[in-house]
């Protein structure tokens, strides 16, 4: 069997207008309520997370990939954590 190289992905982007307030995943300026915004749906092996930002949201494309990376760093550590656990119980 060929080990898989994991990936984040977005299974789907959708608009809104926010029910209650959000935090953007792009900037400091948080969403309000009865504010539009973008949301996608991310998945990265077992692990499933929404980013919410403004349509408007200036993005650095550099930014956006270096906070990917650390949110895919922190996940295999976590993973290698539980794993660990599991082997020492």
């Amino acid at each position: 069997m060929s080990k898989k190289r994991k990936v984040a992905r977005c299974l789907r982007s959708y608009q809104r207008i926010a029910d209650k307030n959000y935090s953007c995943s792009r900037c400091i300026v948080p969403i309000f309520a009865g504010d539009p915004y973008i949301g996608e749906v991310w998945v990265y092996g077992k692990y499933l997370w929404i980013k919410r930002f403004h349509d408007y949201c200036p993005v650095d494309p550099e930014e956006e990939d270096r906070r990917m990376k650390e949110v895919i760093e922190w996940m295999e550590k976590n993973d290698a954590l539980q794993d660990e656990m599991k082997e020492a119980a």
